[in-house]
């Protein structure tokens, strides 16, 4: 927008676009898996595992988030193992329980922990006093 205020339409249009997107990839990511009789007999399986913990890795920012974590596995293994609830349900159940542990008790949420954007790096002070 170049700086200029935006209106309503401009909004709404952007919207409409990104909900258009949203149902085309659902609509196709569910004819491929429609089309994939057994995930197991392709090794995709395995991979789908492995991409959640590339991005469960990315996720993990140090210690703080430990308890968080566990808590959303002990919570999931209960639920599945317990017969409580159906794996799928019991992966949210475990994100909100997670969520809701990590609200409670912090972790990296505490201001006084996280980074000053407006912290300069030591090159750039560096830099700045040569000039």
């Amino acid at each position: 927008a170049d700086g200029r205020a935006v209106g309503y339409w401009y909004l709404v249009g952007g919207g409409a676009c990104l909900l258009f997107t949203w149902l085309c990839s659902t609509v196709a990511g569910a004819m491929f898996a429609a089309a994939i009789p057994s995930p197991a007999a392709l090794g995709m399986d395995f991979a789908f595992t492995a991409a959640f913990i590339a991005v469960a890795r990315s996720l993990w920012r140090g210690f703080d988030d430990l308890l968080p974590w566990v808590c959303s596995v002990v919570l999931v293994i209960v639920l599945t193992r317990g017969g409580f609830l159906d794996s799928a349900w019991a992966l949210v159940a475990g994100g909100i329980g997670g969520s809701v542990i990590a609200a409670l008790y912090g972790g990296n949420a505490n201001p006084d922990k996280r980074p000053n954007p407006d912290q300069r790096r030591p090159e750039s002070a560096t830099e700045q006093n040569n000039e």
